[in-house]
């Protein structure tokens, strides 16, 4: 009796594939066998790199009145086209207006102010901004100015009883400390004696102002203001006379 026995199966190699592992820090597949990098970034990191980004710029520390000060606001990273644009407080700087220059290029932009003063002063801004997006930044300029009048102090008069006032308006950086005094005869000789302030009848307003409640005869006189500010001294010292009638 023949047995028959079957032919041997043939063994077929099958090829699996192996669940591909990701490199959570590098981004890198690894399947058995072969090893696959990708470089190429996600639409969100893509479109950031192609966001506006402004390098800091900063003024001088000490910039005295008269001078010329210059600062560039650069494009640190961004897609082109760029819009550029300049701030002071908030209000946007025009080129051409109150010595102001503005010089804008494909990736800067460059802030010149002639002859600078304390009206000067304040926080400047500029504004970068494309399709992707937009930043700024700010950086302040303090002008640093010997004081100068802005209301001179004239003589006045008041009636007796009456409220008077005598004026010194200086402005300056660092702000004025405006100081008052009084002409007084003392043996035959004038010597200038300070004000007496504090009370409630004679006062010294924020200003400069020096405010007299109720004048009485004995404050007729001549009065001097002088503001200061460690740059200087306001010019010339100006006397007025208070006539009580």
């Amino acid at each position: 009796m023949s047995s028959t026995v079957p032919p041997p199966r043939s063994l077929a190699r099958r090829r699996t594939s192996a669940p591909p592992v990701r490199d959570a820090t590098s981004g890198v597949e690894a399947r058995a066998g072969t090893c696959a990098a990708s470089t190429r970034l996600s639409p969100l990191a893509h479109a950031r790199t192609r966001e506006p980004k402004v390098q800091p710029f900063h003024f001088p520390k000490t910039v005295l009145r008269g001078e010329k000060v210059r600062v560039v606001c650069s494009a640190a990273s961004g897609a082109t086209p760029l819009s550029f644009q300049w701030l002071r407080d908030g209000q946007r700087l025009s080129d051409g207006a109150h010595h102001v220059s503005i010089k804008t290029f494909d990736d800067f932009s460059v802030l010149e102010v002639a002859n600078v003063g304390v009206a000067h002063n304040g926080n400047y801004t500029c504004a970068l901004k494309n399709l992707q997006g937009n930043d700024a930044y700010s950086s302040q300029l303090l002008v640093q100015a010997a004081p100068e009048w802005v209301t001179k102090p004239r003589d006045t008069s008041s009636a007796l009883n009456g409220p008077a006032s005598l004026d010194c308006l200086a402005v300056g950086y660092p702000t004025p400390t405006v100081r008052w005094s009084r002409e007084e005869t003392v043996s035959d000789d004038v010597e200038l004696r300070p004000v007496p302030l504090g009370g409630a009848r004679v006062s010294l307003l924020a200003n400069g102002t020096l405010a007299i409640r109720e004048v009485r005869k004995e404050d007729a006189g001549r009065y001097r203001c002088v503001a200061s500010n460690g740059l200087g001294q306001g010019p010339g010292r100006h006397a007025h006379a208070l006539a009580s009638r």
